[in-house]
């Protein structure tokens, strides 16, 4: 997975070097290696916000019987208690 990420990665480090050897007159870098990072941090995010969804629903098809074999009751009763 490193190898997916190591140019991005190598090309951010060495943003942040040259950042360091002139602060005051980089500010305008500084922003851009924050815009940079927090657009990585919402894509993970949303990729982690994904699997769990997905995650959500193999558990429900796995453990929950088919609806066709749940009465009406029951089914709303799972609805409102967020498990469908």
């Amino acid at each position: 997975m490193m190898k997916h990420y190591r140019k991005a990665l190598v090309s951010l480090y060495s943003r942040v070097h040259e950042l360091e050897a002139a602060r005051v007159e980089k500010r305008r870098l500084a922003l851009e290696i924050q815009e940079e990072l927090l657009l990585r941090i919402v894509r993970a995010e949303g990729g982690i916000r994904k699997v769990r969804e997905l995650s959500h629903q193999i558990k429900i098809e796995n453990f929950l019987p088919t609806l066709s074999s749940i009465s009406g009751s029951h089914y709303r009763l799972m609805l409102l208690n967020g498990w469908l």
